[in-house]
């Protein structure tokens, strides 16, 4: 444990010195794109890829990733140019709310997380998304009873508050329960319900090919003026060279 870099934590205040040597512990939340690119991996874990000995599959990996990364930055690049991250509903059919989808994970979590969701992640603070606006909140992780209660008070017809509890909770059904296992508590997921604009970035990840190009696309942000969507209020300038861009093969490649 880092004895200086902690007691000088403790200097900005007992509780902020009592997370940061909690080392599950992050400060940051970050979106990953993009969840489709992603696919190939998720069905690798359906049924066998189509190779004919175990000795190829670190080929067959690597070339599904380049391919992935390549869609992955495609979506990227149009949210930098958008300026923010679009809110879309994380399943219409259950009728959750369009929001954008954070998770607070550690440096290891972040790294299965994005073999999930797509090696691009933009970086915020808990502190700044938890403000309002843009009032992102952590998810809860409920029984189906409560859950059932919660879905019935966030009808169409409930108040704004009452939709945002439905659209935070997620059913949490360990397998003692007997039912259908259902358990996305590894995510530690935040969501926003409206549009997240680029003004509050902290910081990207991407993989180190992509390096040169993420930090090109952060440079076209340095003269444009960020509309906070949730507010209608025009935010500061971002600074690209203050925003640090961090390869997610170097994070894995150090120990996260």
């Amino acid at each position: 444990m880092s004895l200086i870099h902690i007691l000088q934590a403790f200097s900005k205040g007992g509780l902020t010195g009592c997370q940061i040597q909690q080392r599950d512990w992050s400060p940051f939340v970050v979106h990953f794109t993009s969840w489709s690119a992603m696919q190939p991996f998720r069905e690798l874990f359906k049924s066998p890829p189509l190779v004919n000995a175990s000795d190829q599959l670190p080929q067959f990996v690597d070339s599904a990733l380049t391919q992935a990364d390549k869609l992955s930055f495609i979506t990227f690049h149009s949210i930098i140019q958008s300026g923010f991250i679009k809110a879309n509903s994380p399943s219409e059919k259950d009728g959750i709310p369009p929001c954008v989808c954070f998770s607070e994970c550690n440096l290891p979590g972040l790294i299965g997380h994005c073999e999930r969701y797509g090696r691009f992640g933009f970086v915020f603070s808990k502190s700044d998304v938890f403000a309002n606006p843009p009032c992102g909140r952590p998810c809860l992780y409920v029984d189906s009873a409560t859950y059932t209660v919660i879905d019935k008070d966030g009808s169409q017809s409930a108040s704004r508050e009452r939709k945002r509890l439905f659209g935070l909770s997620n059913v949490y059904s360990p397998v003692e329960t007997g039912l259908k296992i259902q358990d996305f508590t590894h995510e530690r997921e935040w969501r926003v319900f409206s549009n997240v604009p680029l003004s509050f970035l902290r910081a990207v990840l991407c993989p180190l090919q992509y390096h040169a190009k993420v930090l090109s696309s952060i440079k076209e942000l340095r003269n444009t003026n960020l509309t906070n969507t949730m507010s209608g209020r025009l935010e500061q300038s971002i600074a690209p060279d203050s925003i640090p861009v961090i390869p997610i093969d170097m994070l894995f490649e150090w120990g996260a």
